[in-house]
Formats: structure tokens, C-alpha cells, sequence
């Protein structure tokens, strides 16, 4: 059964990726570079401050500094745990 849905997995993976042309390429590594997101997430800070007053502003972007941190140390967490290896990451998967 685990077999199975393991290679479910890897055939999704497989059908997903070939949905995409070599056309759209520039777009995605555009999309996936951190840089990228510089200058919106100032605007978002930007935009809280002017906003709200200061004191509540810096609660709030304290807040979703509390969730971001969570978030990564969970999302961690729980890939040590579990293990197991991405498909894209799988090197019989690579031709």
C-alpha cells in the first residue's frame, strides 16, 4: 500500500513537471529567488506602519514574526522526523 501511493507520488511529480514549457523557466526562477519578494515584504511593513500607530504596528509585525519562526521550526522539525526523501530529490527519478 505504502509502495503504492509512494509511486502515485512519483508519477504526479513526474506528470506536473512535464506540464511546463522551457518558455516559462525565466519566470519560475524568477518566482523562487528570495530577492524577488525584497520589495513587496517592505511595502507590506511599510503599509502597517502608516496604517496602525506605532505601538500596534510593531505588535503585529511582531506576531508574524512569531508565526514565520514557528512555521520554519516546525516545518523542520517534522522533515527530520519523518524522513523521508521528496521525489524531485530521488536520484532514480532523474533522466
Amino acid at each position: 500500500m505504502f509502495e503504492q501511493i509512494l509511486d502515485a507520488d512519483s508519477k504526479i511529480l513526474i506528470y506536473l513537471n512535464n506540464l511546463g514549457t522551457s518558455m516559462f523557466d525565466w519566470f519560475w526562477m524568477v518566482c523562487t529567488n528570495e530577492v524577488t519578494w525584497i520589495p513587496l515584504f517592505v511595502f507590506i511593513v511599510l503599509s502597517v506602519y502608516r496604517r496602525f500607530s506605532a505601538e500596534l504596528a510593531l505588535k503585529i509585525l511582531m506576531y508574524a514574526l512569531l508565526l514565520l519562526a514557528a512555521n520554519l521550526l516546525l516545518t523542520e522539525i517534522v522533515k527530520e522526523a519523518v524522513g523521508r526523501i521528496r521525489p524531485n530529490n530521488d536520484r532514480a527519478m532523474i533522466h
